[in-house]
This record gives structure tokens, sequence and C-alpha cells, in this order.
């Protein structure tokens, strides 16, 4: 008999969300602060055919050090509020991330 050989289980990627509020057509990108729950950001893209929105992930990429697919967007296509699901860190390493290029 052969002796089975079992993968142990491996934990899944830590994961978090996180809620923007996104200010389309700024000046530049910047990580403002804090506004009550979420994160406000500034994004140079235009808020038309999903500009602001592929920005805005591309900025969080950047902003996180994380690679692009890490980010999805899960709610407010359409809005000024956003919520992404973002895969590789938990919401503390977000907030620190965050807020060490937050714009004072």
């Amino acid at each position: 008999m052969r002796p089975s050989h079992r993968v142990p289980p491996t934990a899944p990627p830590p994961s978090c969300g996180l809620q923007i509020k996104v200010v389309p057509n700024a000046a530049n990108n910047a990580v403002v602060g804090r506004v009550g729950n979420a994160w406000k950001l500034r994004v140079h893209a235009p808020p038309e055919d999903g500009k602001a929105n592929k920005a805005l992930v591309a900025f969080l990429a950047t902003t996180l050090n994380l690679p692009q697919n890490a980010i999805t967007l899960t709610a407010g296509t359409a809005s000024r509020e956003k919520r992404f699901r973002i895969t590789g860190i938990t919401d503390i390493e977000a907030d620190a991330r965050l807020q060490t290029h937050q714009t004072s």
C-alpha cells in the first residue's frame, strides 16, 4: 500500500474591506485623510467611462504596495463613496500604509 501524501491546508491570504470617498478631477492623486470610517482620496481622472475607478484602483495598488488584481471594487461603481476588497493585507496594514501617504 502506498502512503498517502496529504498536503496540509493553507490559510487563505489576509484580506480587508476599505471604504473610500473619492474626489475625481483633482489636481493630483492624494490620500487626504480619514472621514468617519472612510478614507478620502483624490484622483486626477474624470468620473466618466470608469476612468476615475481605474485610476483609483491603480493609485490604491501603488499606495498599498499591492498588485492591481488584489484590489476589487465591490460597491459604489457610479458613486463617490466606494467599497473595496483588498487581498494580501489586513485592515491594520491598510490603514498604516494609507496613513503613511496622507497629505498634511
